[in-house]
């Protein structure tokens, strides 16, 4: 199984452009979301 990393997900995803636009406290903030969700997916 993959090791699934929120920074390693935006940087593949479609929406790597739009993430660096964001300012630095909503980057840790949907960081941290993701986080969250995938450890709930395990």
């Amino acid at each position: 199984m993959s090791q699934y990393t929120p920074e390693r997900l935006v940087a593949v995803s479609r929406y790597q452009n739009y993430f660096s636009t964001l300012s630095p406290d909503i980057q840790r903030d949907v960081c941290s979301r993701m986080d969250k969700l995938i450890e709930e997916e395990r």
